[in-house]
């Protein structure tokens, strides 16, 4: 979910994606329609990664658009 352009300590951070429909409480954040896997990144278990840990898959610039807003206003409030 980060960058060496948004990541001063250069430690990539990962939010899990939890399939299926559901209500989504704040911490939630749907998937956009043009993402091919479907469900919601759960905000609330955000986490580091190692650095030389196993790939994970990445998501739409899209999916990344609605992150971004959520986090924003998480922070704003």
């Amino acid at each position: 979910m980060s960058t060496d352009a948004h990541n001063d300590v250069r430690t990539p951070w990962v939010a899990p994606i939890r399939h299926g429909t559901m209500d989504a409480p704040p911490h939630l954040i749907a998937l956009a329609d043009v993402d091919p896997l479907g469900g919601s990144i759960d905000l609330g278990r955000l986490d580091m990664v190692p650095v030389f840990g196993r790939p994970v898959g990445i998501v739409t610039g899209a999916t990344m658009q609605r992150v971004r807003e959520a986090i924003q206003t998480l922070f704003s409030a």
